[in-house]
C-alpha cells in the first residue's frame, strides 16, 4: 500500500510539471494552430481576423490551458483504468487526442458554412478568432476522448471477464 501511494505521488508530481511544460509550449505554438487553423476558412473567402490583442491573449491562454489538460487526462485514465498493456495507453492517446481535433474542426466546419450560406459571393468576410473557441473546443473535445476511452476499456474488460 505504501509503495503505491508513493508511486501515485510520483505521478501526480511529473504530471504537474508536465502540464506547465506543455501549457508554455501551449503558448508558443497557439499562433502556428490558428494560421494552421484559419486555412480551413480562407478557401470560402473568410478571413480570421483579430481585433485586440487582449483577444489574442485570451485565446492563447485557453489553448495553453486546453494542452495541459493532457496530462492530468492521462492520469486520470491510467488510475481508473490502471491498464496493465502498453497498447492501451497508446489507444488512449490516439482517442483523446484525435476526439480534440475533430470536435474543433467539426465546429469549425459548422461555423464556416453557416458563414457561407449567408456569404456574398465575391466579397471576403471577417470573423474574429475568439469565435472560434479554439481552446474551449480542443478541452472538451479532450475530455470527450479520455470518457470514451475509459468507457472502452471498461467495456473491453467486462467482455474479457465473463
Amino acid at each position: 500500500m505504501d509503495e503505491t501511494v508513493r508511486n501515485l505521488g510520483l505521478k501526480i508530481t511529473l504530471t504537474f510539471f508536465a502540464m506547465l511544460i506543455v501549457g508554455v509550449i501551449g503558448m508558443f505554438v497557439s499562433d502556428a494552430f490558428l494560421d494552421l487553423h484559419s486555412k480551413l476558412f480562407r478557401k470560402a473567402d473568410i478571413d480570421i481576423a483579430i481585433t485586440s490583442l487582449d483577444e489574442h491573449l485570451k485565446e492563447n491562454r485557453y489553448f495553453a490551458v486546453a494542452l495541459a489538460l493532457l496530462p492530468p487526462l492521462f492520469l486520470l485514465s491510467s488510475i481508473v483504468l490502471s491498464r496493465e498493456k502498453r497498447w492501451k495507453l497508446i489507444v488512449t492517446v490516439i482517442i483523446i487526442v484525435s476526439s480534440g481535433i475533430e470536435l474543433l474542426f467539426y465546429h469549425s466546419y459548422a461555423m464556416k458554412s453557416e458563414i457561407s450560406y449567408y456569404a456574398i459571393p465575391g466579397i471576403r468576410h471577417d470573423i474574429s478568432a475568439s469565435s472560434l473557441h479554439i481552446g474551449w473546443n480542443l478541452g472538451v473535445g479532450f475530455v470527450v476522448g479520455m470518457i470514451c476511452s475509459v468507457v472502452l476499456f471498461r467495456l473491453d474488460s467486462k467482455l474479457t471477464n465473463q
